[in-house]
């Protein structure tokens, strides 16, 4: 066996260190969480049809009665068109409902390029394997519900100081009449004062964005463009932990590993992108990038630099490929960039999700101790000299 065919895993583990547990993704997982187990259960219904294609639409009525209310109405819909003859391919594309678009788009490319069952192959394992990527969403919204936590302790301290312990230090200090009091104990409570409002708006963004990140997907889409290409794209970045290049236009690369190592062009899977992807934005873009290279979807060469132009591939890792003339390996760069990437994304989330909650508890830390100097030197300054007369 090729020694670079490593039967789509990807698997580059044995000669690098293994990743943090938030990282630790297989390179087919971009897709798991988009798939719930009933659509794993299509997936396989698919792969059984081809060896009995007159039974699919019965076997789909029989998923879609043990199914859930969400998926039954897709999945009734999909053996209808099945039923009358429609292509499989083109039913799962008029029901949206049945199966992610990102997944059916897998089954396009795969049914143009003739690897249908490679790719069924690899979306079945991904809807199989979803326990690490939960993992991962399960600990970016446990962290982000720290941050809230903590931004609520504040504004309920910080609210408290401005409603009750300001103002009694205010009476006693004009009962007393001191002889002066440092400027600073003033400017602290005055600004005290006003910082609730400022901490409630930020609570109020925070509990937002994280009932947002407990919504389900469906739900999250009624707000959000499902493309990634409407003005609300970082917002949704936020929300999802996960850029829309992450979602839409790296896992490519993956697809591409599976065409080429069966033998297909990469110009096919291009092919079907600037026509077929969910991603209007990214067809878009794969378009422009051919008028502006002149690169036609046919030449490998134009190929590969469409994938630089876009970002996917450094000039080195597109020169590597084209320099190569071996599917399997050119297949293993393919994983190996991917998981690269992906794995570099995650880590500068995870730094920028603890800086934040660093920087938040530091602050917390310096009010806190700002506060207890001022408010004890306000009261030595204000007590001490009418007891010591």
């Amino acid at each position: 066996m090729n020694r670079y065919d490593d039967t789509e895993q990807g698997d580059v583990r044995a000669t690098h260190t293994q990743p943090s547990p938030m990282a630790r993704r297989d390179d087919r997982l971009e897709l798991s969480s988009q798939l719930p187990p009933q659509q794993g259960q299509l997936l396989e219904l698919l792969r059984d049809s081809e060896a009995l294609p007159g039974r699919l639409s019965s076997w789909l009525d029989s998923l879609a009665q043990d199914s859930s209310p969400r998926f039954r109405p897709g999945l009734y819909a999909l053996s209808d068109r099945i039923t009358r003859g429609m292509h499989v391919v083109d039913a799962l594309e008029q029901c949206p409902a049945a199966l992610t678009p990102e997944a059916t788009f897998w089954l396009r490319v795969g049914t143009n390029t003739g690897t249908s069952d490679r790719i069924l192959e690899h979306l079945i394992a991904a809807s199989r394997n979803t326990a690490q990527i939960r993992t991962f969403s399960a600990w970016s919204k446990q962290h982000f519900a720290y941050i809230v936590l903590m931004l609520l302790l504040l504004l309920v301290v910080t609210s408290f100081l401005a409603t009750f312990i300001f103002p009694t230090l205010e009476k006693l200090r004009e009962e007393l009449a001191p002889p002066s009091v440092p400027d600073a104990s003033m400017r602290l409570m005055e600004w005290t004062g006003q910082l609730p409002v400022f901490l409630a708006a930020a609570f109020v963004v925070a509990f937002g964005i994280l009932l947002m990140r407990l919504m389900p997907r469906r739900w999250r889409a009624l707000v959000f463009d499902r493309t990634g290409s409407s003005r609300f794209g970082r917002w949704r970045s936020l929300i999802e932990s996960s850029d829309p290049e992450t979602r839409t236009v790296l896992p490519l690369l993956n697809l591409i590993a599976i065409v080429i190592q069966s033998g297909r062009p990469v110009s096919s899977v291009l092919e079907c992108v600037a026509r077929y992807h969910p991603s209007r934005n990214l067809q878009h873009r794969v378009r422009q990038v051919h008028a502006v290279t002149g690169g036609s979807p046919q030449d490998e060469v134009g190929a590969w630099m469409s994938l630089q132009a876009l970002g996917l591939l450094t000039p080195l890792e597109a020169r590597s490929l084209q320099a190569s003339d071996d599917p399997s390996l050119q297949a293993w760069i393919l994983r190996y960039v991917t998981r690269q990437k992906l794995l570099g994304r995650f880590r500068r989330a995870d730094t920028l999700g603890q800086s934040a909650w660093l920087v938040l508890l530091l602050l917390i830390a310096g009010f806190v101790t700002a506060t207890t100097t001022v408010v004890f030197t306000f009261l030595y300054t204000v007590l001490i000299p009418p007891l010591a007369s």
